[in-house]
């Protein structure tokens, strides 16, 4: 009785680590070939969660001029632009009528499970760019920089190109199509 035990502890044991496992995998797969945007706003007031909005959209426009074929060529194009970056969203700040301070860094965040028009992203760490806003304790926007999911969600690019840097599995599970894969990979993490 108690041999049947310990080989049922002991499967059950084993399940839970390969699952632990594949759930790590997958994650770092993705997050190793995505770039995030984050924009934190100074507070909950509805002024201060407009102005977020506005820090995102001139920051975007910035980002539309880049050209990243790869996601190293984005990650060395982003480190050299953040005091760029940090100018953008500071003039937008001024020209709206605020004097908040800006930090803008490029560094590995955690993030929650972040579902995106047609994908679903789980939580764990990932790169990105962290824009905060005064005091950074408001509600917060994120979306993946690259592939440029947020500057073309509406077009196919940022989709191919995600799907061109994902396993077919990988990419398959943030296309909800594995739901069930999705929820183990997002419960271990």
């Amino acid at each position: 009785m108690i041999k049947k035990f310990l080989v049922v502890a002991l499967f059950i044991m084993l399940v839970i680590f390969d699952a632990f496992t594949y759930a790590h995998t997958v994650q770092k797969e993705i997050a190793d070939n995505v770039i995030r945007l984050h924009v934190i706003a100074n507070s909950d007031n509805l002024d201060d969660q407009e102005l977020k909005l506005k820090v995102r959209d001139a920051v975007l426009i910035y980002m539309k001029e880049k050209d990243y074929a790869t996601r190293n060529v984005a990650y060395n194009s982003l480190e050299n632009s953040l005091d760029e970056i940090e100018l953008i969203a500071k003039k937008t700040i001024k020209e709206n009528g605020y004097n908040y301070t800006v930090t803008v860094e490029l560094g590995e965040f955690d993030f929650p499970k972040k579902d995106y028009n047609k994908f679903s992203f789980p939580s764990g760490k990932y790169t990105a760019v962290k824009i905060k806003i005064g005091e950074a304790i408001g509600q917060n926007w994120w979306c993946v920089m690259y592939p440029s999911l947020c500057l073309n969600d509406d077009t196919t690019e940022g989709v191919t190109q995600l799907q061109n840097t994902l396993s077919r599995e990988s990419f398959s599970i943030i296309s909800n199509n594995c739901e069930i894969k999705f929820k183990i990979i997002d419960w271990f993490n």
